[in-house]
């Protein structure tokens, strides 16, 4: 599995959002409560829930094997555009 997760500590509000979002918990503040820390990469389950409740948009979890991200349901086609997954569930 390649994946990562990248926080950009300058836009980070501290909100605790993706702390509070993990269902396996990898994130977590640091002693001060200045940053936030990301754990074991092995135990996430790439659900992207962190990087769709972060509010200042800080947070990325770049996951290539996954054909399509959950914070907008629209898988990638192969031109770059983008599907609506409703209208494909629909047959229409």
């Amino acid at each position: 599995m390649t994946l990562s997760i990248t926080i950009d500590h300058g836009r980070c509000t501290l909100c605790g959002f993706c702390v509070d979002a993990c269902p396996v918990a990898i994130f977590q503040f640091d002693e001060g409560e200045t940053a936030v820390l990301i754990g074991e990469l092995e135990q996430c389950l790439a659900c992207r829930n962190c990087e769709d409740h972060c509010r200042p948009r800080c947070l990325v979890v770049d996951f290539p094997e996954w054909p399509y991200r959950s914070s907008t349901s629209r898988p990638v086609v192969e031109d770059g555009a983008t599907a609506d997954l409703a209208t494909e569930s629909r047959g229409s």
